[in-house]
C-alpha cells in the first residue's frame, strides 16, 4: 500500500467517521428530545406530580381563560423564602391565557408550584440529581 493511501486510511478517515457519528447523535437527540410540558387549566395542572432531571426545563402552558400567577408555594400562598428557580420566586410569573414559559430547574430537590390567584392549582416537581 502506498504512503498517501496509508495516511488517508489511518489519519483522515477515523476523525471524519467520528465527526459523522457525533453529528448523527446530535441530530437524533434534537429530533426526539422535547421539553416536558405541563398544561395549566382553571381546575389545576394536567398532572399533580412530575419528575425531571437536574438542569432540565419544564414548559408551563396556560390552557385556561384566566391569567395565572405561578410561584413557588402551595394552596394559593407563595413562599417568601423560596429561592430557586428565580423566575418563580415571589411574586412569581404571570402567565396569560394561551401563553407558555420554560422554567429550568438547575438544582435537585422537591418544588411545589401554585397559582396565587386560582384555587386548587398545585404541582409537586421532583428534580433528580444529575450524573
Amino acid at each position: 500500500m502506498s504512503r498517501p493511501r496509508k495516511i488517508l486510511l489511518y489519519l483522515v478517515i477515523p476523525p471524519v467517521l467520528f465527526a459523522a457519528a457525533i453529528a448523527l447523535v446530535l441530530f437524533f437527540y434534537l429530533q426526539f428530545h422535547k421539553t416536558p410540558e405541563m398544561d395549566l387549566t382553571s381546575r389545576g395542572f394536567s398532572l399533580s406530580t412530575i419528575e425531571i432531571n437536574e438542569g432540565e426545563s419544564l414548559r408551563f402552558v396556560n390552557q385556561s381563560n384566566v391569567t395565572q400567577m405561578l410561584c413557588l408555594g402551595q394552596n394559593n400562598v407563595c413562599y417568601t423564602d423560596a429561592v430557586a428557580p428565580k423566575i418563580l420566586k415571589t411574586p412569581g410569573v404571570q402567565l396569560k391565557p394561551g401563553a407558555a414559559i420554560d422554567v429550568v430547574f438547575e438544582q435537585y430537590g422537591t418544588y411545589v408550584i401554585t397559582s396565587s390567584n386560582v384555587k386548587g392549582v398545585n404541582l409537586k416537581i421532583t428534580v433528580d440529581a444529575g450524573g
